[in-house]
């Protein structure tokens, strides 16, 4: 499994990442989106106009927010592998 972040925007409240899970047959990811990480609670993420949020949103959540409190920005790209 492959998760992909890749930042949109960002202000001072929130960083918004287009969000997708690399499907082995590159087939479509059903569940993608744009995944909102408030900057004071990532915990909080959600995705953009829906009401549901992959499990995987959590990994890349936390992840940026990881980045981003160790170099003082949000990172660009966040990628999450597992075999």
């Amino acid at each position: 499994m492959i998760l992909w972040g890749h930042l949109e925007s960002h202000d001072e409240t929130a960083a918004r990442y287009r969000y997708t899970e690399q499907k082995p047959d590159d087939s479509p990811d059903p569940e993608a989106g744009v995944l909102v990480v408030p900057a004071d609670d990532w915990t909080a993420f959600s995705m953009e106009g829906r009401a549901d949020t992959p499990a995987g949103a959590l990994r890349i959540a936390r992840k940026a927010t990881a980045e981003r409190d160790e170099n003082g920005t949000w990172p660009d790209r966040v990628c999450w592998f597992s075999c």
